[in-house]
């Protein structure tokens, strides 16, 4: 059982409070080849207690997605006890500062051609919708 004076303790080293929650997410990695679906059990500003199965693993630096929070990033594992993992949130914005001029040219050309992608994509749904509904 956790004292006062443990949790306020505990508490000094948090950098945002967490509140209690009870949030379906999904964490995933390998460019979304991977994907699992955890429970966020506390959440703060900058990061979220995790309950995931023991048996998936988790890597250095993953994604999670908490769609009731709009919270879709990117995660640094912080601790993993059996079911429970620790994650902080990698800041977008902290992440772009560190980036070289050329790596934003890259960035822009990766999320322009996904862009282009995803329009022909749309395009494609669009005409096969046509075909079905004219048959």
């Amino acid at each position: 059982m956790t004292t006062v004076s443990q949790q306020s303790k505990s508490d000094e080293f948090r950098r945002a409070p967490r509140e209690r929650a009870f949030i379906t997410a999904r964490v995933s990695y390998a460019d979304g080849a991977i994907s699992s679906l955890c429970t966020v059990v506390q959440i703060s500003a900058t990061g979220a207690k995790i309950r995931i199965d023991a048996s998936i693993a988790l890597p250095a630096q993953f994604d999670i997605a908490i769609p009731q929070k709009s919270i879709d990033c990117r995660a640094n594992l912080i601790w993993r006890r059996d079911e429970l993992a620790g994650v902080a949130f990698v800041r977008a914005d902290a992440a772009l500062a560190e980036m070289s001029p050329a790596e934003y040219k890259e960035k822009i050309a990766a999320l322009e051609a996904a862009n282009a992608k995803l329009k022909f994509q749309v395009a494609e749904l669009i005409t096969q919708v046509q075909r079905l509904t004219d048959a």
